[in-house]
């Protein structure tokens, strides 16, 4: 996150970094479980990274989500993303 986007943001409280798509959406669907709203920002411009490897989509499970709620919801955010996460 850059500076103007933590200054101006409400959501400015990191939650969680997912690696790859499959462990972005676990986030996701925690998060919405509990209507917790949130954003994600990733470490990467995806069409650039896209643009070399069309057909390779396992590389894509090196690519990080950063995922981003309001301080008044972090805490509640991360008991889910750990209940998730602690689930078979």
């Amino acid at each position: 996150m850059n500076f103007w986007q933590k200054l101006f943001s409400d959501f400015n409280c990191h939650v969680a970094t997912a690696f790859g798509q499959e462990a972005h959406y676990e986030h996701v669907n925690a998060l919405e479980a509990e209507r917790i709203p949130f954003r994600t920002l990733t470490g990467r411009k995806l069409d650039f990274y896209f643009s070399f490897s069309q057909n390779d989509f396992t590389t894509f499970a090196s690519v990080p989500f950063d995922i981003y709620v309001k301080k008044e919801d972090a805490e509640r955010a991360r008991r889910a993303v750990e209940a998730r996460q602690e689930l078979p």
